[in-house]
């Protein structure tokens, strides 16, 4: 007789001989009940000769904590030894190609000619593909040699000019897109007529509250100063830092359907209205002092 331990619904039991009878073990424990013997199995005769020693901490193991191309190959290593093996070469590769893109930054803006910290610089795309960011460098490549050739594609400008690039671009392609292909409008369907005529008027009316939140919060920037350097910036340069705790950050209020006004007053409120270069600065005091 078996021993009840847990009782279980019978649908969480295998059936046998066509199903008359139920297998004394539920699926859960038969399933890791076949991984064990499976495995051991596997790893039947190393398990004769009774613990193995890591060749790295020199501690004795059950065979099945090694790998099976590690016995086989005499080198049997435990997990923490092959865990610290690949973290402390993984972490040096990315510490230098950290320092390294910090060495390319080292340079003054390409358009305002001031050198700022690292941490202000970033790296503008203006030649050939962009293949990844180079912020993200050290999690996107192996090698300091694919990031230098990532950077050459690249001008160094500071986090304010880089903004008025990119308004910029913003305003030419809402000029070009006047001269934009529309193709022909396939007849809809007679089941579709009252879902694309709603489809429209939906999209119609996210897109109107979409560019009101947008002028609102566009209201809340213009002609005010930046609180660190007191200098009257373009609104496109200027982002709202949380002092206390915060909700959501202000630029991805756009995307929520129920943010409205007196809400986004209520975390603006908590808010310091500053430049992207001295937002840059007050990050890096955080990381800093979060570090220390």
């Amino acid at each position: 007789m078996y021993e009840i331990r847990h009782l279980k619904p019978a649908s969480c039991f295998s059936t046998q001989k066509g199903g008359k009878y139920l297998y004394p073990s539920c699926k859960e424990c038969k399933g890791k009940l076949c991984a064990k013997y499976v495995k051991d199995k596997r790893f039947s005769r190393f398990l004769a000769d009774g613990p193995i020693k890591c060749v790295g901490c020199e501690k004795l193991f059950r065979a099945t904590d090694f790998l099976l191309t590690d016995l086989k190959n005499g080198l049997p290593r435990c997990k923490p030894c092959k865990e610290s093996m690949g973290v402390k070469p993984g972490r040096m590769r990315r510490d230098d190609i950290k320092a390294h893109v910090r060495y390319l930054k080292g340079v003054p803006c390409a358009d305002c000619g001031i050198p700022y910290s690292p941490w202000v610089m970033d790296f503008d795309h203006v030649r050939g593909k962009k293949k990844f960011n180079l912020s993200r460098a050290y999690r996107k490549v192996s090698s300091i040699r694919r990031t230098s050739e990532e950077a050459s594609k690249c001008e160094v400008v500071c986090a304010n000019c880089h903004r008025d690039r990119t308004q910029k671009l913003h305003e030419k392609s809402r000029l070009d897109s006047s001269s934009v292909y529309v193709p022909d409008v396939v007849k809809p369907l007679p089941g579709q007529t009252w879902y694309e005529a709603n489809k429209a008027r939906i999209a119609a009316r996210i897109k109107i509250r979409r560019l009101e939140t947008a002028a609102f919060i566009r209201s809340l920037k213009d002609g005010k100063p930046c609180v660190d350097c007191d200098t009257v910036h373009p609104y496109w340069r200027l982002e709202f830092d949380h002092l206390r705790e915060k909700t959501i950050s202000v630029s991805h209020i756009l995307k929520e359907k129920h943010w409205g006004r007196k809400r986004i007053l209520k975390e603006v409120a908590k808010c310091d209205l500053v430049c992207a270069n001295c937002h840059r600065d007050r990050t890096q005091d955080r990381m800093l002092e979060e570090a220390s």
